[in-house]
């Protein structure tokens, strides 16, 4: 087996060597003689062998170049070229970055939870809403005040005297309201600043256009009338007989409260004096139109106390939304139409703003006031407006 391991040309050399000692042997005819063999003893081979295994000192050398790839038998010297495999393993380290892909998607996901469109959830925030409210200090008739308060009825401050009926235009940028006692006023919240607009101390609830140029109102004569005129004071002229009107938002009509034919109830009517309809026969009054043009609460003594009440503007659908035994009028709608403020005494436990859904339902007291005893212009006048709050 070593022979096989020998080189070449050493295996010949040592195979002609004994093939000539054994023909050497064979000539001398003696067997004795094979003690010679310990000339073949000449350890040639063995000194052979270890030449041999010298040689492959070498060899071992290149494989111990190529532990560092163990895997691969001895041709790997060639494959050691081929240890760009070893980006094989950073191909697998992609598959870490498709998880990290995941990541990046969830994040994708949390835009899904705004559910701040579920922010429907608060669904109606009285805070966002800000509110203006008629509070009576005495004893002189004049003595009202107008206040404001957040809509949840956090931080109320009273900001006018001698005030009262106030009305925000659309947009909340200003408001009317009753002087004591010569006439209509208008407060623009941005400029700070006052005009007066209404030179007449019987004028009263004036309420605005949809654009904002326009109002209406009422003067309380023997004969009441509704008017309507510029929001500079010009172009004033007579609409029709009436009370209390609220032009709405939506649809262009005034709804207001008057009698004709011993009926008396609400009506609506369009500012060119077209379109005159009895909505009501209840005797109710202090209409207000929603936001939407689509419903009307007012007040009625349809119970025997002064309760509110809705109705469509077509004046279908009469529906009571409270029921106590003391008296609930003057109602407001907050900009969004969701929430209808208005004026309570409690069943007698004292005055009061409070809050309800637009069904009537989850009243609540929103703040104290008072509330004037004068038969004229008392109670039935301190009316409530709502706008957003900034």
């Amino acid at each position: 087996m070593r022979i096989h391991r020998l080189p070449g040309g050493k295996a010949t050399f040592v195979l002609i060597t004994l093939l000539v000692l054994t023909s050497l042997l064979i000539a001398c005819g003696g067997s004795e003689t094979p003690q010679v063999v310990v000339i073949t003893a000449t350890f040639t081979p063995e000194a052979i062998v270890q030449v041999v295994t010298a040689t492959f000192t070498p060899t071992p050398a290149v494989v111990a170049t190529d532990t560092p790839l163990p895997p691969p038998p001895p041709p790997s010297p060639a494959s050691g070229g081929a240890q760009p495999t070893l980006p094989p393993p950073p191909t697998a380290t992609p598959p870490p970055p498709p998880t990290a892909t995941l990541a990046p998607a969830q994040p994708t996901d949390t835009p899904v939870p705004p559910t701040p469109t579920a922010k429907p959830k608060p669904k109606v925030s009285l805070r966002s809403y800000f509110v203006v409210y008629t509070a009576y200090v005495g004893p002189a008739l004049q003595d009202y005040r107008l206040w404001g308060v957040n809509g949840d009825g956090s931080d109320p401050f009273q900001f006018l005297e001698n005030a009262s009926e106030p009305a925000f235009s659309a947009d909340g940028n200003k408001f009317a309201f009753y002087h004591w006692t010569d006439g209509l006023y208008i407060w623009d919240l941005e400029a700070q600043t006052s005009s007066h607009f209404v030179q007449n101390g019987n004028a009263s609830f004036p309420t605005w256009s949809p654009d904002g140029k326009r109002l209406a109102y009422f003067v309380a004569d023997a004969q009441p009338w509704i008017h309507i005129v510029n929001a500079d004071g010009t172009g004033d002229r007579q609409l029709t007989p009436g009370m209390r009107p609220n032009w709405s938002l939506k649809g262009g009509f005034i709804a207001y409260d008057t009698c004709e034919a011993n009926k008396c109830g609400i009506f609506r009517i369009n500012p060119d004096g077209s379109g005159k309809r009895q909505l009501t026969s209840d005797g109710g009054g202090g209409a207000a139109v929603s936001p939407n043009g689509k419903k009307i609460a007012y007040w009625s003594q349809a119970d025997g106390d002064f309760e509110i009440y809705v109705i469509n503007a077509d004046g279908s659908g009469k529906r009571q939304l409270t029921k106590n035994k003391g008296n609930d009028a003057l109602p407001a709608w907050s900009p969004d139409g969701k929430i209808i403020y208005y004026l309570s005494d409690r069943n007698g436990k004292g005055w009061a703003v409070m809050a309800m859904n637009a069904d009537g339902s989850n009243q609540r007291k929103i703040v104290d006031t008072s509330a004037g005893s004068d038969p004229v212009r008392g109670w039935q006048y301190q009316r409530i407006t709502v706008t957003w709050n900034e």
